[in-house]
């Protein structure tokens, strides 16, 4: 199966990304302070990913804005390239994300900031 690629990867601002790693871990406190542990599911732990993009020109946020609704906000995958290893990771938007543009350009210069986040799919 083919995936459509997250456009404008390569522009991610490198102070808004980060990455985390879900525990799959669950547990249950017993009488006398123990706690039983056990894994919620086999599969590897997911990455989610916060990242955005500053200052991105005009022309480019529509187009951005265009493959966010593609997605139906989350529930297509789609490649995402990591900005720093490369790799390309299957991800969706999480369901919480929203994408908060706030306006930063002066006069004639139109540019946008935006945060969203991803989580491994």
């Amino acid at each position: 199966m083919s995936y459509a690629t997250m456009p404008y990867s390569e522009e991610i601002d490198s102070s808004k990304f980060s990455q985390e790693k879900e525990n799959p871990a669950m547990g249950s406190k017993m009488d006398g302070g123990y706690v039983v542990t056990r894994p919620r599911h086999t599969r590897r732990p997911r990455r989610t990913f916060s990242a955005g993009f500053t200052d991105m020109r005009a022309d480019k946020q529509p187009v951005f804005d265009a493959f966010f609704d593609s997605t139906h906000g989350g529930a297509v995958i789609f490649l995402f390239i990591h900005p720093v290893t490369g790799e390309q990771i299957p991800v969706r938007f999480t369901t919480d994300t929203t994408l908060p543009w706030t306006y930063t350009g002066m006069g004639k210069t139109a540019l946008w900031n935006v945060t969203f986040k991803l989580q491994e799919a």
